[in-house]
């Protein structure tokens, strides 16, 4: 049986202006809720760095918009960084 690493993901800057407290909150769930089931479902990329250093990945592209639920917004968000991390996996 494989076992499955920890890893810790440290976001340095999120602005979420337009939301409510309550809506950023929901926006912050739903993205972890939706990045763990992604990484349950696909796993971490298998060329991730396994000695504790960091990834600096670009700004990210999130495909929501500006009238869309804060939960939309948090999973968009979630998609969009692990799609980064995994083209990031790719490069020599």
């Amino acid at each position: 049986m494989k076992t499955r690493g920890a890893f810790e993901l440290v976001i340095g800057s999120l602005v979420l202006d337009g939301f409510e407290p309550s809506g950023r909150q929901g926006c912050a769930q739903a993205f972890t809720d939706e990045f763990e089931r992604l990484v349950r479902q696909q796993g971490f990329p298998e060329a991730a760095p396994h000695d504790g250093s960091a990834w600096r990945l670009p700004a990210l592209h999130v495909a929501a918009g500006a009238s869309d639920p804060p939960s939309r917004v948090g999973q968009a968000l979630a998609r969009s960084l692990f799609e980064a991390l995994h083209r990031a996996a790719s490069e020599p």
